[in-house]
């Protein structure tokens, strides 16, 4: 086998192989050697099929047999002798598979980028220091007494604050626009998630209208196919319901306190506070760890791959929302730019992870699976199903194997320590996006 490599570009490599014809003639005589053994054909007896019969009947279909499994075969021969990783599937091309003469072809690739990680000892990264107050607590108190009140069905007009169920539609001053409905919507009047001018159109109306206005999407809007667009919509009101907050022994109740001692809410608050803000600074310094990851080692990378990430952000999207997902949505500059992201982190990554020679901490992947069992009415039989199959456990080992890349990375950066508050830290904004 002889074989020849050219690089097309900095990772497009074109490998043109070569396979004696005296071996394409032994597979062959091999393949119809075992075939006139087995063949079975209508007026012969088993193993007593003339040669030039199976010739004829089967010799196209066995040669070309031969030739896949020839150009398989050499391939990955090839591909392991010249030390080459190809980053995706070969194609197969210029083949001549002519009788009586070499087998050759030609298979181009795109191979994985030679990395060499930047030195880390350097790099700056800041980590914010959270101390949870009283008054944080109290906060959060008054906000839990807000989100989780009771809402009283009215028999009046809306007032700014309600919460409406409704029904609505929709039609989009655009060419093509079709006419697009709900049912039983809840939406609060006055809140900045619904569409500016909304509210103040259904304020003073009453159960069982129907309101039809004429409006303008923001510029910034969330859903951006409809940002900036004008749009009629169409709103009957079927309930008018108004806000109850809730006392601080209700609210204990809610959250599952029999004894509604205040000390012990704000025990309970004070704890669930600071999971979610453990949670929120690891996820930010993880963040800026992998920034900076990509900011120092910029990377070529290989098209086959991002076509891959694409499709595989595209299978995401279709489970996410349960039904037909168009495949235009693939080119979308933010699903190219998510896909060529997460490829460049991958690969990064993966060469921290080799670097340091990281192996899954077997506590952290238990610690993870028990986490994600703690969800489910039956904790202890989501773990012995993670643990019972090998695809289910790879997906826990590998978001731990990353995580212990990052913390790698921390461990060779410059920390620098910055105090912040609570709600420097989670500060929720509220997205905007209404009908």
């Amino acid at each position: 086998m002889e074989v020849l490599v050219e690089n097309t570009s900095t990772l497009g490599r074109r490998l043109k192989v070569s396979v004696p014809d005296v071996t394409v003639t032994e597979q062959i005589k091999l393949k119809m050697a075992k075939l006139a053994r087995e063949a079975h054909i209508k007026g012969f007896r088993p193993g007593k099929v003339p040669t030039s019969v199976l010739e004829k009947k089967f010799g196209n279909s066995v040669r070309m047999e031969v030739i896949n499994e020839l150009i398989r075969q050499t391939l990955g021969d090839a591909v392991k002798d010249k030390q080459l990783q190809p980053a995706g599937m070969p194609k197969i091309e210029e083949i001549n598979n002519e009788s009586g003469k070499n087998l050759e072809f030609v298979a181009t690739f795109e191979v994985y980028p030679e990395i060499t990680l930047q030195d880390f000892s350097e790099v700056e990264i800041e980590k914010r220091l959270v101390e949870i107050t009283d008054q944080d607590v109290l906060s959060m108190i008054d906000k839990l007494q807000d989100q989780l009140a009771n809402w009283l069905p009215v028999e009046r007009a809306v007032q700014s604050g309600d919460r409406l169920t409704v029904d609505f539609a929709r039609l989009l001053k655009d060419e093509g626009a079709s006419r697009e409905e709900q049912k039983n919507v809840q939406m609060i009047i006055g809140t900045e998630g619904v569409l500016p001018g909304l509210s103040e159109a259904l304020i003073g109306k009453k159960k069982d209208e129907t309101v039809e206005v004429s409006l303008t999407y923001p510029e910034n809007w969330a859903d951006a196919p409809v940002a900036g667009k004008a749009v009629t919509l169409w709103i009957s009101i079927h309930d008018i319901a108004e806000k109850q907050n809730l006392s601080q022994d209700e609210l204990a109740k809610k959250l599952g306190l029999e004894d509604a001692d205040s000390s012990k809410l704000k025990d309970m608050v004070r704890s669930r506070m600071q999971e979610e803000l453990d949670k929120a600074l690891q996820d930010e310094i993880k963040e800026e760890v992998l920034e900076k990851l990509l900011e120092k080692n910029p990377i070529e990378l290989p098209h086959a791959l991002i076509e891959q990430e694409k499709e595989a952000i595209y299978r995401e999207m279709t489970r996410n929302k349960r039904g037909k997902v168009s495949k235009d949505i693939l080119n979308a500059p933010g699903v190219e730019d998510s896909a060529r992201r997460r490829v460049e982190l991958g690969l990064l990554l993966n060469e921290v992870i080799k670097k340091h020679n990281l192996k899954a901490d077997g506590q952290r992947v238990r610690a993870e699976v028990e986490k994600i069992a703690s969800k489910f009415a039956k904790p202890s039989e989501i773990v012995e199903a993670y643990y019972g199959s090998n695809d289910l456990l790879y997906s826990v080992e590998r978001l731990v194997l990353l995580e212990q890349a990052v913390d790698a990375i921390l461990g060779e950066a410059k920390v620098k320590e910055v105090k912040a508050s609570f709600d420097d830290v989670m500060n929720p904004q509220d997205e905007k996006g209404m009908a």
